[in-house]
């Protein structure tokens, strides 16, 4: 006979397990904002690879000069 722990602990695995319908919306604000983390994301990137383009630059320069 299995222990009441097991027992709960599988109960707990099947009800996590299961989809339920959440009745929940993204509001516009939650999405303003997650628009602009995306864009905060995409021009620090561009910064990160202007501060280092000669050395990328150099780089691949140096593999062609080295062939």
């Amino acid at each position: 006979m299995p222990s009441v722990s097991l027992v709960l602990v599988l109960c707990a695995i099947v009800l996590l397990a299961l989809p339920s319908t959440a009745w929940a919306y993204i509001d516009p604000g939650t999405g303003s904002y997650l628009f602009q983390m995306v864009i905060a994301g995409g021009l620090a990137a561009a910064y990160t690879m202007r501060g280092y383009w000669s050395t990328i630059r150099a780089w691949f320069s140096r593999e062609k000069s080295q062939q």
